[in-house]
């Protein structure tokens, strides 16, 4: 919390016709930053039959068509393991940097009583590291889902929203 006092004293003055000060603007910048919280939700009717009959990928990148892809993750991948995917999405020759995503958390909760997961995906990269670097600060790009494998009795939906956007 930010307070300050301010002393002031005025005298009338020729230059704004001697009307009286009622009030005061006082503006300020900060480079504090909001992370984008994006969340990918798989939801089904009926439970997969495996670990591996319904498995899905992500892909992120600078825009929609400069994507790096993750390996393929099944429909009840813990959060840490997801996480370790999107870090470790790297070197994409055509960024400045060795990796495409920055410092991201990632927690997995159980939706639609039991009948689907969502994986919520903060993006904490805000130039706070040692390195100074900021890959992921403000606004991104929404990460794309698609399926790699789906068990053909399977009715798993698989989608992306942005919970919050970045700024």
């Amino acid at each position: 919390t930010v307070m300050w006092d301010v002393l002031t004293t005025t005298s009338n003055s020729s230059g704004d016709g001697g009307s009286p000060i009622d009030g005061y603007l006082v503006e300020w910048w900060t480079a504090a930053t909001v992370p984008e919280i994006q969340e990918v939700r798989m939801t089904w009717e009926e439970t997969p039959k495996n670990d591996t009959a319904t498995s899905f990928k992500l892909q992120f990148g600078p825009t929609t068509v400069d994507t790096e892809t993750t390996g393929k993750m099944e429909y009840n991948v813990p959060a840490y393991n997801l996480r370790n995917q999107l870090v470790n999405l790297a070197n994409n020759p055509r960024m400045e940097s060795d990796f495409v995503i920055g410092d991201v958390a990632v927690t997995r909760k159980s939706i639609f009583n039991n009948m689907g997961y969502a994986w919520s995906i903060t993006f904490n990269d805000d130039g706070s590291l040692d390195s100074g670097e900021v890959l992921n600060a403000g606004n991104q790009v929404p990460l794309l889902a698609s399926f790699v494998s789906q068990d053909a009795s399977s009715d798993a939906v698989l989608d992306v929203v942005e919970v919050q956007s970045g700024v």
